[in-house]
């Protein structure tokens, strides 16, 4: 169950991070995240299949020194 909710919570931490990052994102961000979804399907955390999301381990972003 904790793992349940932590995954939720995570879920939701990218939701709003997601919201502030796509502006200020490389372009070739949307073909990244098409490739990785294409190669890997499934959720690392719970297997599932619907509604899916890329996330790095550290954003790089545009127009930033």
């Amino acid at each position: 169950m904790f793992s349940a909710i932590r995954h939720a919570y995570r879920v939701v931490v990218s939701h709003v991070r997601e919201a502030h990052k796509d502006n200020e994102r490389s372009p070739h961000w949307p073909s990244v995240k098409k490739d990785k979804l294409y190669a890997q399907s499934t959720c690392e955390a719970c297997g599932g299949t619907k509604r899916l999301q890329v996330h790095h381990e550290k954003y790089i972003l545009s127009g930033t020194s």
